[in-house]
């Protein structure tokens, strides 16, 4: 198994930066989002941002604007020397996301500003990727998925993104917030251009590529995914979630848990927040909308109405079933940082570039060169 990183692993325990920690073989990328510390691209004052390969820090600060071509040929490299093997290739991009840093060759070539820049570049990185599977005849044979992990940083305008019609986005369970673009291809099995409207979720993947390797699941822990492949290869294929339960919550939050809850077409909103006001709110009544007529939720259902009081009753009871599989474990998050688990290049890097921040090796990197475009 082969891992790119984007999304934050922590840094408070030995492992949690470290992803031959959490199952993969092979690891090549930042260990968490692109503006976590500091870069040229950033006005972050941290340790410069890491470029691990596996446990080893070959870069740092990353330079940023190259580091998408890297991926793309590191991605290369491995289907080639892997093309005779069977393997899982997961490339989480360092795209689309703030500061949406790009190279030379997309820089200002978008009309929807450094955004789209990016989005561009990304764009590109995958047909690379995509190519790479074709030069190497194994293009037919392999199944390729393609999501995302949330909505648009709606704090950040312009350069967060958009969700279109949806309501809010990134750190809500609004529809903006939690749902996503899902593509799959696989040649000879999926209809090209078919579209379903069946609800899938990203961790049904785990559960479908076990599936489809004649793997058995755990049995030692309750499995939330599902199987997906009736919908991906067959027409008429229904889901196989009966409910979709969507947690929020931070360390500093009253309320970490459980927030909304969809059933079919319907889904409640037991608490909300926004990404304005942050403060989490208990609806009571619930808030309850049809998502197929009004997925931008923008009309919840009058609680005194039959149907409301006939799609809470499933749901109510669903979800008392889904937390009597619960078990508490400790807050990841709230764990809080260790200094001792950070990853740096060299601890003693002040010694040799002492106008730099700590743990600098490629102190040029800070001077890189980045798109000027404004917006």
């Amino acid at each position: 198994m082969h891992r790119k990183e984007s999304w934050p692993s922590g840094r408070n325990r030995e492992c949690s930066s470290h992803q031959d920690c959490k199952g993969f073989d092979d690891y090549f990328g930042i260990p968490y989002s692109d503006d976590m510390e500091a870069s040229a691209w950033t006005s972050e004052t941290g340790i410069p941002l890491p470029l691990l390969h596996n446990k080893t820090v070959i870069e740092q600060p990353t330079n940023l604007g190259t580091l998408t071509q890297r991926y793309a040929d590191y991605c290369h490299d491995f289907i080639e020397r892997n093309k005779d093997n069977h393997f899982f290739l997961y490339m989480a991009f360092s795209h689309v996301h703030t500061p949406n840093f790009v190279s030379k060759k997309f820089c200002n070539t978008s009309v929807r500003g450094r955004y789209g820049d990016a989005a561009s570049e990304m764009d590109d990185a995958i047909g690379q990727i995509m190519q790479s599977l074709k030069d190497n005849s194994i293009d037919s044979r392999t199944i390729v998925f393609f999501t995302s992990d949330n909505g648009p940083w709606l704090i950040r305008g312009l350069q967060g993104g958009s969700a279109g019609l949806l309501y809010e986005g990134k750190t809500t369970t609004w529809e903006g917030g939690v749902r996503e673009p899902g593509i799959v291809r696989w040649m000879s099995h999926i209809e090209p251009g078919r579209v379903s409207h069946e609800i899938v979720t990203t961790y049904d993947i785990f559960s479908t590529v076990l599936k489809m390797a004649d793997v058995e699941e755990p049995k030692d822990r309750v499995i939330d995914g599902r199987d997906m492949s009736p919908i991906l290869l067959d027409v008429n294929g229904k889901t196989s979630h009966d409910c979709l339960f969507i947690y929020k919550g931070t360390p500093d939050s009253k309320l970490t848990g459980l927030w909304a809850v969809r059933c079919g077409a319907f889904k409640a909103h037991f608490v909300t927040n926004t990404h304005v006001n942050k403060t989490a709110v208990v609806q009571n009544p619930p808030l309850l909308y049809q998502l197929e007529y009004d997925p931008g939720e923008n009309f919840p259902i009058s609680s005194k109405s039959p149907e409301y009081e006939e799609a809470m009753t499933i749901i109510e009871a669903a979800k008392k079933k889904h937390e009597a599989t619960l078990s508490l474990v400790p807050n990841q998050m709230a764990m809080g940082g260790d200094e001792k688990y950070k990853l740096c290049c060299d601890q003693d890097s002040k010694q040799r570039y002492p106008e730099y921040p700590a743990c600098t090796c490629n102190p040029e990197n800070f001077h890189a060169w980045k798109c000027g475009n404004p917006v």
